[in-house]
């Protein structure tokens, strides 16, 4: 399987392997013997044994997906005088445990967690029908529990009834996800949604007439469209197969650069299994604690969080975990929990070493902390009141405690590292840019040690290539590695927290570090390596460390050197990166870690083949 790619005329995809039957004559006789299959090039209108011809043999399959493209030099007689042949790269993924996605489920081995952006959230909901059960805002409070209380319900009489989601501006949507009731996969009727960027002239995203009706499930129902302008969604139902009443449990709306990869660290939650639920924690200094657990907040997505109530108690602490230990001096400790406040009084949460978040009466937040042990002080995450007589009542869920300078995403034992790696055969060590949309979280500068990779091709300081945030020096950094020459690292000032472009360019005139479409610095001359010292080019880590620990929205990899007008114009357009000639890769994380291709053409107008 495979892609024949010429440098003029057509593209002939093969989707299905060879056999000795089954030869393929499309673009060129390409066809299997008893050990290779092979790839014969012929000059003219035929191909005998006596023309002149290349053969080309690949082994196996992983040797021809491992190779990722191949430059054939034909003879002077074969117009044109070069043909690539490329296998579209293929994405590896590992992580050798699970892991919690966004909203609280959990994804098996080695499967890549997205993360999405919902411009919907917290928006205003409109009906033009009667809310029999529910509030509007539940529409677009982020929480899609199919539960007797976690949705709307608007009465029906016949006749179709839609709730309104108001962005509140016009914004640049690519993406609506849409759950009704599901808990008994229900079929709604006379389903259509529709989107507005006035309020006035509206456009169907998806009718129900027309691509059918469907059963409601907990993926929730996702429709996809070109960009468009959007301010208002709209979305119709008519009953359902069960009874006439209208459901909705959540609406979110994403943008084209809506939804990113997670790359992250493994971590270890050192609270046990039996004390995430804050049953075993310890009533201190004489305070009576209550508990109620499997509670419901969708905020958090969720109905397993636990409501504790404290009253009395001669100090401020009121409930605290004690069998952590004491803290190693020098070591980096960090406590972190979902809390909704509910009572009267601000709670303070700690973790006895340094660091305390106070949480004010009808504030949620994931409260974190972090400090460095003392060797005499003990590890212990509590929650506190400000005076010793307050009375407390709050929600909390997920508590994770992490010998770590920062928090990572909850797990509820281990989680082990995530690695994403493709060949590095879509990059020339003599001309490329790798660009990528990176959402920069606040947290970077947290442990001075941990560089921060966007991506990397890296042996043992051998010849190579890498981007990264270098803590130390709180700077982006671009590093190109040539065996017997001074290393080449360029800097720039790390952007702000949110979305950047981050480009790293390079050919023999110049190579460049490249944010927002702004050259930050560049070399001229470089000397750039001869070769990749290995054939993966990670991405979010560099395989065995320096893990990003954030969200990749989306990457290309081009054949050429950008430009920054280019670079600009994409950073501006808000889109994801555009694809062209010159893009020998493309992931846009979207849900899946598919690479594809670019209409990539080895003789243009950027290469001189005299």
């Amino acid at each position: 399987k495979g892609t024949v790619k010429p440098c003029l005329g057509r593209i002939e995809r093969f989707t299905e392997p060879f056999d000795p039957d089954n030869p393929c004559n499309g673009l060129y006789p390409f066809y299997p013997d008893t050990t290779t299959s092979r790839l014969i090039i012929g000059a003219g209108g035929k191909l005998y044994s006596d023309t002149p011809h290349l053969v080309t043999r690949w082994a196996e399959q992983s040797h021809f997906e491992e190779q990722g493209s191949e430059r054939i030099n034909c003879d002077t007689t074969t117009k044109p005088g070069e043909i690539r042949v490329k296998a579209t790269p293929k994405a590896t993924f590992t992580r050798s445990s699970k892991a919690y996605q966004q909203d609280g489920s959990t994804v098996d081995n080695d499967k890549p967690r997205f993360v999405s952006d919902n411009l919907a959230l917290g928006k205003t909901v409109t009906t033009n029908g009667t809310v029999n059960k529910g509030a509007l805002g539940m529409v677009t409070d982020g929480c899609i529990l199919s539960l007797s209380d976690t949705h709307l319900d608007v009465a029906g009489d016949n006749s179709p009834k839609y709730v309104q989601v108001d962005l509140g501006e016009v914004k640049k949507i690519s993406e609506i996800v849409v759950w009704h009731y599901y808990s008994d996969e229900r079929t709604y009727n006379n389903t259509r949604t529709e989107v507005s960027e006035d309020g006035f002239a509206w456009e169907s995203v998806f009718d129900s007439s027309i691509k059918g009706t469907y059963k409601e499930s907990a993926g929730g129902h996702r429709i996809t469209f070109d960009v468009k302008k959007v301010r208002y969604i709209r979305d119709w139902l008519n009953g359902s197969s069960v009874n006439q009443a209208n459901h909705w449990v959540e609406i979110q709306a994403l943008g084209p650069l809506g939804r990113g990869l997670l790359v992250e660290e493994g971590t270890e939650n050192l609270i046990t299994a039996d004390k995430q639920k804050f049953a075993g924690w310890t009533a201190y200094s004489g305070a009576t604690v209550t508990l109620a657990q499997d509670q419901v907040v969708p905020e958090w997505n969720t109905d397993k969080a636990t409501k504790i109530k404290t009253s009395g108690g001669t100090h401020p602490t009121k409930y605290i975990l004690t069998t952590l230990g004491t803290s190693i001096s020098g070591q980096s400790y960090t406590f972190s929990v979902k809390i909704k406040n509910i009572g009267s009084k601000p709670v303070v949460v700690k973790q006895n070493v340094p660091g305390s978040v106070t949480v004010e009466p009808g504030e949620t937040k994931t409260a974190t902390m972090s400090g460095p042990g003392n060797g005499v002080s003990r590890w212990q995450p509590c929650f506190s009141s400000v005076a010793a007589s307050d009375s407390l009542e709050f929600l909390v869920y997920q508590p994770m405690a992490e010998k770590k300078a920062y928090a990572t995403t909850f797990t509820d034992g281990t989680r082990a590292a995530e690695n994403l790696h493709i060949p590095a055969s879509v990059l020339s060590t003599k001309e490329g840019t790798v660009r990528a949309l990176v959402h920069v979280p606040e947290f970077w500068k947290s442990s001075a040690s941990q560089w921060r990779r966007i991506w990397s091709v890296w042996k043992d300081a051998e010849n190579g290539y890498y981007l990264c945030y270098n803590p130390a020096e709180d700077k982006m950094q671009f590093g190109i590695l040539a065996s017997g020459a001074e290393s080449i690292v360029l800097r720039a000032d790390k952007p702000s927290v949110g979305l950047h472009l981050i480009t790293a360019r390079w050919a023999e005139s110049e190579c460049a570090l490249v944010i927002d479409g702004v050259e930050r610095d560049s070399v001229d001359n470089p000397v750039l390596p001869t070769a990749f010292p290995v054939d993966k080019l990670y991405i979010g880590s560099r395989g065995d460390g320096d893990y990003i620990n954030a969200i990749l929205a989306d990457m290309d990899f081009s054949s050429v050197a950008r430009t920054d007008a280019e670079d600009l114009t994409a950073f501006q357009s808000e889109e994801r990166l555009p694809v062209d000639e010159y893009t020998t890769a493309k992931m846009s994380f979207d849900g899946n870690i598919n690479v594809t291709n670019g209409g990539f053409v080895w003789i243009s107008d950027k290469k001189d083949m005299t």
